[in-house]
This record gives C-alpha cells, structure tokens and sequence, in this order.
C-alpha cells in the first residue's frame, strides 16, 4: 500500500463523505415500514436507474420499489445534513490529496461537466475519479483497460472537497440527537427538514425538472 514497491497486494482507498450512525438508518426504516406497511427488503443508495444522480430506491416485500418520493429521498438529505455522522469522520486523517495510504484513490468526478473531460453521457453512468498515489499506482492505472485521460487537482477539487478536508457540521449536532432520543426519529426527521414539507418536495421536482430542461 502507499505506494511501496514489490508484491502483488493492490490498496485502494475512497474519497468518503462520512458514515451516518448505522442505528440511526435501521430507525429510518423502521420509519419506511411504518409509513407504508409494508416491509423493506431491499434499500439502494446509489442506484443509477435513474442516472449518475444520488436517488435513493427502496423495494419492497410485494414487489415494489420506490424512488424520487419525498420518503425515498428523506436519507439522503439527512446525509448530506452532515449531523448524523460518526464523530471520526468530523476529524477523518484520510481526507489529504498526498500520503494517502493506497496505491490507487477512487471516487466519483463530481463536477466533471465543469471541465474539459465532460462528456455527453455524463448524465447517465457517470465519470470515475482515480488517483495514483505513487510510482505503484501509476504503474497499476497504466495498465487497466479503461477508457482514461489525465485530469488535474484543480480541475477534481471544487466539487469533490473530501479529497483535502473531512465534512463538516453545520449548526448544532447534539440537538438533532436530543429530538431523535427524545422525540422519536419521525419528529426529529420533520424538524430537521430532512423530510420534506410535500409543498417543499414538489417545488423542489420542479426546479430539478427546470435545470433538466436549461441543460443545466
């Protein structure tokens, strides 16, 4: 690993938002089962049937999935909350663009249609970021049969800020977890506005559907 030299053990390390309290999601779904009476036997967070986006799919024992529903979107917007990760990941020592510890870094090129190496299918399957960290990892990316073009720091960093600092915390941590412990996971989702308001949702299918139509 590191990129040391001889073997042939290959290491590879992510670029990671954080980790949400993985009690905390069982209580989410609990929630779902209850809100739909149904029981979840399968939950996708990154699923791309509906393309290089971040929604949400949950399927259910009779068969039927469920995305892009007020529901289906509440944990996302609870990660991306930043509240209900593990404290570790507040001060992650992996979040650094040198030292990392694995031959190669791998990682969505968010903000790739910003840059030269957008493509015109970028929508649908989306643009891997790979970092070679040290003469090993270059050596291993050289010789993948992939389709690859070099790309700069600059270029991957604006949207991609987990490469240089952990997530950070926005307001008050420890209030979300009173609600949660005090209120129940349902209140403290509603308050935080982690579930849309179905005035809220709906306005905010609106504007992604607005962006779509702009190619923005």
């Amino acid at each position: 690993g590191g990129g040391g030299g001889g073997g042939s053990l290959v290491t590879s390390d992510i670029v990671c938002h954080g980790v949400p309290s993985p009690g905390v999601f069982r209580g989410w779904l609990a929630e779902l089962e209850r809100a739909r009476g149904a029981r979840v036997v399968s939950y996708e967070h990154r699923p791309k049937s509906a393309g290089w986006g971040h929604f949400e799919r949950v399927a259910w024992e009779d068969g039927r999935t469920e995305q892009r529903t007020r529901y289906s979107e509440a944990w996302k917007r609870l990660f991306y909350g930043n509240r209900m990760l593990r404290p570790s990941c507040y001060r992650c020592p992996y979040t650094v663009t040198e030292g990392r510890p694995g031959d190669l870094t791998i990682a969505d090129f968010w903000g790739v249609e910003g840059t030269p190496h957008a493509r015109g299918d970028d929508g649908a399957l989306g643009v891997s970021l790979v970092l070679a960290n040290g003469a090993a990892g270059l050596r291993i990316l050289s010789g993948l049969d992939v389709d690859c073009e070099p790309a700069t720091l600059a270029e991957a960093l604006p949207r991609n800020p987990m490469l240089e600092r952990p997530s950070v915390c926005d307001g008050d941590r420890d209030a979300s977890w009173r609600e949660l412990y005090e209120g129940g996971m349902l209140p403290m989702v509603k308050r935080e506005r982690y579930l849309a308001s179905p005035a809220r949702f709906l306005v905010s299918r609106a504007k992604r559907a607005l962006k779509r139509i702009l190619g923005r």
